[in-house]
């Protein structure tokens, strides 16, 4: 999960860095403190995947199911991955709305045709709608496995 997360959370600060440069949106205060969070973010899932891969080599447990099922370390691990994931899709979110807003607000946007309207916000804009929903479908599902394993513990949407 480190190296995923990681990914496509440089792919999201890349995206604020072009945004940035174009001047999209007034938020300068966003440009630096998104990326900050999303840093904070990454160093506890790679804190929580840590202790979730010490715990499962020395934990005494005899099998990986028997971990997932029964670890309080993975649930853990569950918690602070899916909260990573659900507040990077409202950042990437965040993100598209700006360069949506700055694309709109040039002043010869109104001069295109409507084709070439669709063209340009379909390319800028529906990669960042695409993986917000991705990364918040991501959070869904490992809260609903968090959830599961406190309701039923022998139940595994991982397996």
């Amino acid at each position: 999960g480190i190296l995923e997360f990681s990914t496509f959370v440089i792919g999201t600060v890349h995206w604020f860095n072009i945004t940035s440069q174009a001047r999209a949106g007034d938020e300068k205060l966003a440009f630096t403190i998104f990326p900050a969070i999303l840093m904070i973010i990454t160093i506890a899932v790679t804190i929580s995947s840590t202790f979730e891969a010490v715990a499962l080599l020395h934990g005494g447990f005899e099998t990986v199911h028997e971990f997932r099922s029964q670890s309080d370390v993975h649930r853990m691990q569950l918690l602070v991955e899916s909260t990573g994931w659900g507040i990077h899709a409202v950042i990437v979110a965040i993100c598209g709305k700006m360069v949506y807003e700055r694309i709109s607000s040039l002043p010869t946007f109104s001069q295109v045709r409507s084709q070439a309207k669709r063209n340009i916000i379909t390319k800028m804009i529906i990669p960042m709608i695409f993986c917000s929903l991705c990364y918040l479908l991501r959070a869904g599902w490992m809260a609903a496995d968090f959830v599961s394993r406190i309701i039923y513990p022998e139940t595994t949407f991982e397996s």
